[in-house]
């Protein structure tokens, strides 16, 4: 029968050969961990990052809509208040009656909505930009007409750009109030423009 005999002082060689062995795969693993671990938490990071921006950007369409909104419908405002008050003809001052009341509340809803979610409205040019002739009568009244169809026009247009972009749920139900709304509305002015230009 062999046998092996170890010196002690190749035995404490080998105990330390030994130790360092079982160091060294100790921090092996433990950097394979951190480094498993770090590359999972940019990914998370990534990922959060990535959603924070899809939300900013979500975020800066609906403030551009409705910051154009609150403009464009100024002057929507504007150019209904001259119809209810200088229109000459009894249909003219009616519809712009009408318009008016249900655009008011238009209005409403977007500062409202501008002011709870923080939306800065200070860059707004609220200024009327209508030129209509001050001669009142039937031209007068077939102008209207004509500029309360092109503004609703450019309205309608905008609206719909915004219902495939806009995330939030209250823009979007406001769009679907809205546009019907303004569709209308173009309807009845187209109308009240032929009707007028027949009589002219």
């Amino acid at each position: 029968m062999l046998a092996f005999f170890i010196k002690p002082n190749n035995m404490k060689k080998i105990s330390i050969k030994l130790s360092s062995f079982i160091l060294f795969i100790f921090l092996s693993a433990t950097s394979c961990n951190y480094t498993t671990e770090r590359r999972e938490g940019d990914a998370a990071s990534q990922g959060d990052n990535m959603m924070g921006d899809a939300n900013k950007r979500a975020m800066n369409v609906e403030e551009d809509f409705v910051t154009d909104a609150i403009e464009a419908n100024a002057e929507e405002l504007a150019l209904l208040r001259l119809g209810a008050n200088n229109g000459t003809d009894p249909e003219v001052k009616s519809h712009a009656q009408t318009m008016l009341t249900e655009h008011e509340k238009m209005h409403y809803f977007f500062i409202n909505f501008a002011r709870t979610n923080n939306i800065d409205l200070g860059d707004i040019d609220t200024t009327d930009n209508i030129n209509i002739s001050d001669d009142r009568g039937i031209e007068w009244d077939e102008e209207w007409a004509d500029e309360v169809g092109d503004l609703h026009n450019r309205m309608i247009r905008r609206f719909e750009r915004a219902e495939g972009r806009v995330n939030d749920a209250t823009l979007k139900n406001e769009l679907s109030t809205s546009l019907p709304l303004m569709r209308k509305h173009l309807q009845t002015t187209d109308s009240l423009e032929k009707r007028l230009e027949r009589k002219q």
